[in-house]
């Protein structure tokens, strides 16, 4: 079970982030990178290795790919955060269909006007410039700052990141950067009506029950179900925001009565005060000089003994 941690709530961030990975490194260590490519010729037209077609977009060809790769994923959380699980796992296999749809095209274009470029580098490139179009649209700016006179928003970093991943694997890249674009220009304007699109209801839940345990950690962190609509979410954010405010007014609550229970225990008791005196004990007092109402409290507060009252009056 993965740990809470940045990524709870944002389950196929987690199992896209892990899939690419694992991929990679697998790759890697079996010297197979070159099996995951797509290239028209020899391995589609002529080899018929049609399972290109999806391998090419799950994992990366080298170490410089992968970490900046990882950068993009784990920022674009926030979307399926915003958007929930359902919405943002139909959006990856809706850019992926149409990515790849640019690569063969661009591939075939590219064979028939002879420019000798024949190869798309590995990669979800295509997921990955499509989130960032919508991320640059959905997600508001946290705060704008200056550099020599020229003012930047923090989306700068993410836009920098998915540069240096880009001219990372340039010119393989180039194909599947431009299918994202287009997958991107498609989706915001509901082309098709691409972004009412879920997969069956069935088919989320049998996923969702199988790999949910592991790529969920909400569970293991609060023990509550997992809810990936955003109503459900923000409802669940308040519950929360309600139990905690409990919570803290509880311990509040612990913490005086403890401090009140240490005032009382440091404090030393009230000294018990005995009856009235005598009129004669109590004008022997004020004769001396003293108040007669202190002089009542001070006799009281010695059981009527006018000497011990007189000693207490003088040390005031």
């Amino acid at each position: 079970m993965l740990p809470a941690g940045p990524v709870a709530r944002a389950p196929v961030s987690k199992a896209l982030f892990m899939l690419i990975a694992i991929n990679s490194i697998f790759a890697t260590i079996t010297t197979s990178r070159s099996r995951f490519h797509l290239q028209l010729l020899p391995h589609i037209l002529t080899q018929h290795q049609y399972w290109r077609l999806v391998s090419s977009h799950l994992l990366f060809s080298s170490s410089a790919e992968i970490l900046f790769g990882s950068l993009l994923i784990y920022q674009f959380r926030l979307l399926e955060r915003h958007w929930g699980s359902p919405k943002y796992t139909a959006f990856i296999l809706v850019v992926s269909a149409i990515t790849t749809l640019v690569n063969v095209a661009g591939l075939a274009l590219s064979a028939v006007l002879g420019t000798g470029w024949s190869r798309v580098a590995c990669g979800p490139f295509g997921v990955l410039v499509a989130a960032l179009c919508v991320y640059a649209r959905e997600v508001p700016e946290s705060y704008r700052f200056k550099v020599v006179g020229i003012e930047f928003s923090d989306h700068v970093f993410v836009n920098g990141v998915a540069a240096q991943l880009a001219l990372v694997s340039f010119p393989g890249s180039l194909l599947p950067c431009v299918g994202g674009l287009v997958a991107a220009s498609l989706y915001m304007s509901n082309t098709a009506g691409l972004k009412t699109w879920r997969l069956p209801l069935w088919l989320r839940r049998s996923v969702g029950g199988i790999l949910g345990p592991l790529l969920d950690s909400r569970a293991v962190a609060d023990n509550r179900p997992v809810t990936t609509n955003p109503d459900d979410q923000r409802a669940d954010s308040r519950a929360r925001a309600t139990g905690r405010s409990a919570m803290v007014a509880n311990v509040v609550a612990e913490l005086d009565g403890a401090r009140g229970s240490a005032r009382a225990n440091t404090q030393p008791a009230a000294p018990q005060l005995a009856g009235m005196p005598a009129d004669e004990t109590v004008d022997m007092v004020v004769g001396m000089g003293f108040d007669r109402d202190r002089a009542i409290l001070a006799l009281r507060q010695h059981g009527n003994d006018p000497n011990a009252a007189v000693a207490s009056l003088l040390e005031q």
